[in-house]
């Protein structure tokens, strides 16, 4: 790793911290705005809490964390999850100091008891922040997907085309190490099939093993394994998980052995299909949504996307007419059924043809 390298990683945390402090203030001055002279004087009878007062400004106090997050999270090169946890954290710390400080100096704190609710008001609030925050990350953590620190990559070739290999190997991968199996590319003839297993432990070590046939040469496979631990955040190399990698090698290596078949050879290289296809596999988990969306729109037909394009045009159209009192409630509401049926067909039609065309690759 070079010293550039070894700086921008130190400084990651750095970063994300100043990252997640603007928008604080705001999370905290929404807090404060539903706290009224009457629920100050009501804590000396009960605790209190208090909470976004409006629909509004409830569903900001919700949605926004969870926007800027995504935002800025994919700002980061690298993208680095910017966590809407550690913003309701900070937004209670300064929401407390606040109450307490102002709570000091208020005529109404008094007596104990009164004191005594106000930190049960507070203490409950974080709670339910918290609470609040988790939810928030869950969201957060599906559209940005898992960082990317790195993974450990090894390729092997064996003299069996994947066929035989699988019958060999196939009842120990199954059996002893968990594997589950599925077909990359299902549409492929027989002898271009690529294999697909995963395994993992319960803490978080996981193996991908990807099989198919040398390009040219239907007799000799690749066996392509990428090792890597997955947090909470994101994956990265393992010493547990390599060496995990390495006890699924010498399993195969001492049953291709005791069935007088030929052992795996350690590839010098892992640019070739298969070695790619398994790295791919492993970087499916840090692949935000946002770029399989965007992806997806680049892939459809022209007259699809301009179609969704126009329908949400005429929806926009239409709630500025109904905010600006052209037309009812009434037929806001049918005309925006009618788009959001016309939105969901071509959104369904896009899918269905994208579904249907996407042909898997073949090694040729």
């Amino acid at each position: 790793m070079s010293i550039i390298e070894k700086l921008r990683k130190e400084s990651a945390p750095a970063r994300l911290f100043f990252a997640t402090l603007p928008i604080i203030p705001l999370q905290a001055w929404m807090l404060l705005s539903t706290i009224t002279e009457a629920a100050i004087a009501s804590l000396q009878n009960a605790p209190q809490y208090f909470f976004p007062d409006t629909l509004t400004t409830g569903f900001t106090y919700f949605f926004l964390p969870i926007i800027y997050c995504i935002i800025v999270s994919l700002l980061f090169h690298p993208k680095r999850i910017v966590s809407p946890l550690w913003v309701q954290i900070g937004t209670q710390v300064i929401f407390s100091t606040i109450v307490i400080t102002n709570a000091l100096s208020s005529v109404s704190f008094r007596e104990l008891q009164t004191y005594q609710n106000l930190v049960a008001s507070l203490v409950g609030i974080a709670l339910i922040a918290i609470m609040v925050g988790f939810v928030q990350e869950i969201i957060v953590k599906w559209v940005v997907a898992l960082n990317f620190e790195d993974v450990d990559r090894t390729s092997f070739t064996v003299d069996m085309n994947p066929k035989d290999f699988l019958k060999v190997v196939g009842d120990i991968l199954r059996d002893v190490w968990e594997f589950n199996r599925r077909k990359d590319n299902p549409k492929a003839k027989a002898e271009n099939l690529i294999w697909v297993l995963k395994t993992h432990d319960r803490y978080g070590n996981y193996v991908i093993l990807v099989l198919g046939s040398i390009l040219r040469n239907k007799n000799k496979s690749t066996i392509a394994t990428v090792a890597y631990h997955a947090s909470a955040y994101g994956i990265s190399k393992s010493k547990t998980a390599s060496d995990m990698r390495n006890s699924i090698i010498h399993d195969i290596n001492g049953l291709l052995t005791e069935n007088a078949k030929p052992n795996l050879v350690l590839a010098k290289e892992v640019n070739d299909t298969i070695s790619v296809k398994a790295y791919n596999h492993a970087l499916a988990v840090t692949v935000p949504k946002t770029a399989i969306v965007a992806d997806f729109f680049k892939r459809i037909r022209r007259y699809y996307l301009f179609a969704m394009i126009f329908t949400v045009v005429v929806f926009a159209a239409m709630t500025l007419a109904y905010v600006a009192k052209v037309i009812m409630l009434n037929d806001y509401i049918n005309s925006a059924i009618i788009v959001g049926i016309a939105l969901v067909f071509e959104l369904g039609a896009s899918l269905a043809e994208e579904w249907h065309s996407r042909e898997e690759e073949e090694i040729d």
